[in-house]
């Protein structure tokens, strides 16, 4: 097939699921290299410059389309905009949330902060990333 055809959901909107788009699990932890690898093969394809001399309707098709996967590649690439985006998915909207209701949590976070701050050593910081991994592997289960 040497068209590109339009999209299966209304790009005006966001699209049901950036991983689906992407061909990647739909996961917080993501492999960095397979991302980028699924980002590398859409654009080999939907790439403006491979359309130059395509009809309108096809430039503009894969403008569109070249655009929603950079967009969708730039959100699974950040992991706040990642999990922001999986929460959302799941019927939780945190965008406007810049507070910390919880004030042990608010706590927790900012003496953790204070420890990063003032570690001394690269084995000081070590130790905290392993004590923090553990409070982490905690909470996800």
């Amino acid at each position: 097939c040497t068209q590109l055809m339009p999209a299966d959901h209304d790009l005006t909107h966001q699209p049901a699921d950036y991983f689906s788009l992407l061909g990647i699990a739909q996961t917080y932890r993501i492999d960095p290299a397979e991302l980028e690898a699924k980002y590398k093969d859409l654009q080999r394809v939907l790439h403006p410059d491979k359309f130059a001399t395509s009809s309108e309707a096809e430039r503009i098709r894969s403008v569109e389309q070249s655009s929603l996967v950079n967009i969708a590649v730039a959100v699974l690439r950040s992991p706040l905009r990642r999990a922001q985006y999986i929460l959302k998915l799941n019927g939780i909207n945190m965008e406007g949330e810049d507070t910390m209701e919880d004030p042990e949590l608010l706590m927790e976070v900012m003496e953790t902060r204070m420890a990063v701050d003032e570690a001394e050593s690269e084995e000081e910081l070590q130790s905290l990333r392993k004590e923090n991994l553990v409070k982490q592997k905690a909470c996800e289960k």
